[in-house]
């Protein structure tokens, strides 16, 4: 067999230079390029030749194409390669997935937890197991993720309907800040304020160190970037004038923190996470450590900059080695959701929660403290669905 390629067009597609747009909209289905292009303006068929069919018009003066691929990736690699020698740069892929679980069903509501070592994976999963089994039409599915900047994305693409955040999360996400930065703003809606984690600052107790103004010139772990406690971390050391060229600030998970500081690595770590933490408490086995106090001005300082922030005192005997009250700060855990989730969903969502503690609250020591006297203590607008039943409920107006 003798390979012949028609002059100046492409063997498979069968177009050519000049038909083809800049941006290209990929479906697998040939019969989805027509109804694509009834949307262009002066529409065409440029090309139709086995799985492959293609329309080129404009879009707001911007000439465009719509070329289907057919099944798989080998196909739609042979359709991108040959439409970027016809002078198309971006492809916008459009069509239906499904998925490879089994236990997710079409309709099932995804909730967004955290790694498997934190309080947000297991809380996660109880609620999903709690709501799926009480009757309220809710098929809840718990997925382990990064924590609560990955959540925020997975919410404000629609890759998850409800998820666990940090309130400084749900702020930067919602206005395009901090780690959201280069993205749009997404819309996220609050559903409930779980509990509050707190900020541990700890040094070893042989260290020297005893106040955060001792920390110039130190080595500090001050979280994984853009976590809650990195945003934590910053704000308490700029209240006391410190920046990353005051402090040798190391970027550390909580694990990896607390390993250099038993090590010697470094001088102190900050640790935003319910309390007591396991590293610290596993720590405690080893090595004496204390807590750094933040003092009243100093939370103030940080509160005017960030306001939702609150003050925290953690009691003397949150591990075996600490003998002083400390004062810190805190911030809401949040359950938060994408704009599509339904007023009754979000409404029975909230519900199965709150008539449900008995169990949830066993699944972690920080489910014991979720209560629905501050549920609606959030900075986010509530979903109404949520909204509705708090009203019900008489905690919100």
């Amino acid at each position: 067999m003798i390979y012949q390629e028609e002059s100046g067009r492409e063997y498979h597609i069968k177009t050519g230079k000049n038909e083809i747009g800049k941006y290209v909209i990929l479906p697998g289905d040939p019969k989805r390029c027509a109804k694509i292009a009834a949307l262009f303006d002066d529409a065409r068929l440029v090309a139709d030749h086995r799985e492959f069919t293609t329309y080129t018009g404009y879009l707001d003066g911007e000439k465009v194409s719509v070329t289907s691929t057919g099944i798989g990736g080998p196909s739609a690699a042979i359709a991108m390669e040959e439409l970027v020698r016809c002078g198309a740069e971006v492809f916008i892929r459009v069509g239906t997935c499904g998925g490879i679980r089994t236990d997710v069903k079409s309709g099932d509501l995804v909730i967004a937890t955290g790694g498997t070592s934190g309080a947000w994976y297991p809380i996660g999963v109880s609620i999903a197991d709690t709501l799926t089994n009480v009757d309220n039409n809710l098929f809840v599915t718990s997925e382990v993720t990064n924590g609560g900047v990955e959540n925020a994305r997975l919410l404000g693409t629609h890759a998850a309907n409800v998820g666990f955040v940090n309130s400084d999360t749900a702020y930067f996400a919602t206005h395009s800040e901090d780690a959201f930065a280069s993205e749009p703003a997404y819309e996220l809606y609050g559903l409930a304020n779980l509990y509050d984690s707190v900020l541990e600052i700890a040094v070893l107790a042989d260290s020297g160190i005893n106040s955060i103004a001792d920390l110039a010139g130190k080595r500090v772990v001050v979280g994984t970037p853009a976590s809650s406690a990195s945003t934590m971390g910053w704000t308490v050391l700029g209240t006391y004038g410190l920046t990353d060229k005051d402090v040798k600030g190391s970027e550390l998970s909580i694990a990896e923190g607390v390993e250099a500081l038993k090590n010697g690595d470094v001088d102190c770590v900050f640790i935003f996470s319910a309390a007591p933490n396991s590293a610290l408490t596993e720590l405690s086995v080893t090595k004496d450590f204390k807590l750094l106090s933040i003092d009243e001005e100093h939370q103030k300082a940080a509160i005017e900059q960030h306001s939702y922030f609150s003050t925290a005192t953690l009691s003397a005997d949150l591990y075996t080695c600490t003998s002083e009250d400390t004062t810190t700060l805190a911030m809401p855990t949040l359950l938060a959701c994408d704009s599509s989730l339904s007023n009754e969903a979000a409404y029975q969502f909230v519900k199965g929660i709150y008539e449900n503690l008995d169990v949830i609250s066993t699944s972690h020591a920080m489910a014991a403290k979720i209560n629905l006297d501050h549920a609606a203590n959030i900075n986010l607008e509530i979903h109404p669905g949520a909204l509705q039943y708090y009203r019900e409920m008489g905690i919100v107006d």
